[in-house]
């Protein structure tokens, strides 16, 4: 198997764990791991097979107001104030 094939194999991973979206978010309780799914990109000086080039698309998925709203409540921001206050502090 070469490298895009490799590569097949995590954009089809990617999309699968974050159902299209640009991130998943793992909710533990009160806190949250928020995964990126945008791939990084960076040049490479590769001498590889001699002519056997593979075009390379980084896909990337783009926010829409559910997956900001989803982002939102994972980082704690929704409801509260400038400074990060949650509505649940404010019944406190």
């Amino acid at each position: 198997m070469f490298n895009d094939a490799y590569l097949g194999e995590v954009h089809f991973w990617r999309d699968f764990l974050a159902n299209g979206k640009p991130r998943f978010i793992l909710g533990f309780g009160r806190q949250s791991a928020i995964v990126e799914t945008e791939l990084l990109s960076l040049q490479v000086r590769w001498e590889g097979i001699p002519s056997d080039t593979k075009q390379f698309s980084n896909q990337v998925f783009e926010d829409d107001l559910f997956t900001l709203g989803e982002l939102q409540l994972a980082s704690g921001r929704c409801g509260g104030d400038e400074e990060g206050e949650d509505l649940e502090d404010e019944g406190s």
